[in-house]
């Protein structure tokens, strides 16, 4: 499929993430800002998304062992609770357009990427199962063209589609789920809330651990390449977000630190294929946003 179709195909879900305070609680239809409201239950859809519109508390609309799109979602949450989304639609589909332009390359080119921007001055990116990846509006200021931004979304996919944030939960160690007098429903829910607490801490606080990032980096410049962007639009963010800090960056992972993932994916490029930064187009989309 190729990324004109596949935008039109995301275009609900891109609205969807370009909604400031969607996930703030807001229900039902309605029109505010000359647009329509998105209700969070259209945006959980599935089984619990009438009840959740209807009423029902989020966590009990949950209370099943989840799937990887019900974690991914959780996460969505989680971020948007802590930041509300950066209102700029036309920001939103361009990030969008060069997430969908990486998926292409992917081994999964038709899966569930959707895209959103978080309304934040902080320097970040963080992805949930199932391709629900945001960036900051504070790391959209800080790139210089478009190869950047890609560098930044295929080390978040790379993470999605390496099952990061499944094998965080896997590896949970949960502590009991409930009684024998709690109902098998209610020992679901209590499951599924430190599964998704656990996910959480660790997409939004801990990060991830020195091999994932390590794996993420290096499929992040084989996304790159594959894509056609330059691959050095990977360490030379990284290098300005070093220096900006005086040696103290952790952009979008904690784990290793960035002088040494910058040694590495330099490395790792050598004096293999430039590519596309798109840096006009870019500019062109950033400066429309106000960013």
């Amino acid at each position: 499929m190729n990324t004109t179709k596949k935008t039109a195909k995301h275009l609900l879900s891109v609205s969807i993430l370009s909604i400031a305070g969607l996930f703030a609680g807001c229900a039902g239809d309605g029109s505010s800002g000359g647009g329509n409201k998105i209700s969070l239950g259209k945006f959980i859809g599935g089984k619990y998304g009438d009840q959740i519109d209807a009423g029902t508390n989020l966590a009990t609309a949950f209370a099943y062992v989840p799937d990887e799109d019900e974690l991914g979602r959780t996460v969505v949450i989680a971020a948007t609770n802590r930041w509300p989304l950066f209102d700029r639609p036309a920001l939103t589909r361009y990030v969008t357009m060069v997430g969908l332009t990486l998926a292409d390359s992917t081994t999964r080119p038709d899966g569930n990427w959707i895209f959103g921007i978080l309304d934040t001055p902080e320097i970040g990116a963080y992805s949930g199962p199932n391709g629900y990846i945001m960036v900051t509006r504070g790391a959209l200021a800080a790139m210089q063209d478009e190869s950047e931004l890609a560098a930044v979304l295929a080390h978040e996919m790379s993470h999605v589609i390496d099952g990061d944030g499944a094998k965080a939960v896997k590896d949970a160690k949960l502590v009991s789920a409930g009684t024998e007098a709690m109902s098998a429903a209610d020992r679901r829910l209590a499951a599924f809330n430190q599964m998704s607490d656990h996910l959480v801490d660790k997409v939004l606080k801990s990060g991830w651990n020195q091999s994932q990032e390590t794996n993420a980096d290096e499929n992040a410049v084989k996304l790159l390449i594959a894509s056609g962007y330059d691959p050095m639009g990977l360490p030379r963010f990284l290098k300005r977000m070093l220096a900006s800090t005086g040696g103290r960056a952790k952009p979008f992972g904690t784990h290793p630190g960035t002088a040494d993932r910058i040694n590495r994916t330099t490395s790792q490029i050598g004096s293999g294929p430039t590519g596309a930064t798109n840096k006009d187009r870019f500019v062109k989309a950033t400066a429309e946003a106000r960013l």
